[in-house]
């Protein structure tokens, strides 16, 4: 039978045990191998980014139903009737709510 030879880790001393710090090395290896793998995963899995644009300036009149709980916001029928409601919350300059106007 081989000789046994336990290794003891001890914090204050300038170097770890090489057995102790071989496995130490292969840990840390596979939790950053894990960790690209996981982030490559949710990268290739997200959606595209939306075709939005900001439209300072430009003014459109919406008609609908005014909520006040639990934020102020607006909901708007689509146009024909039918499908779900879109909601726009209410906001003041400054992006503040506008709890005290409804």
């Amino acid at each position: 039978m081989p000789e046994r030879t336990d290794e003891f880790y001890i914090g204050y001393l300038p170097q770890a045990p090489p057995d102790h710090a071989a496995r130490t090395r292969m840990a840390v290896l596979a939790a950053l191998i894990l960790a690209a793998g996981a982030a490559l995963i949710l990268v290739t899995g997200q959606g595209r980014f939306g075709t939005g644009a900001f439209e300072f300036g430009i003014t459109k009149n919406f008609q609908g139903v005014v909520l006040e709980r639990p934020y102020p916001m607006l909901l708007v029928e689509p146009d024909g009737g039918g499908g779900s409601f879109s909601s726009y919350l209410l906001v003041v300059y400054g992006k503040r709510g506008a709890a005290d106007l409804v």
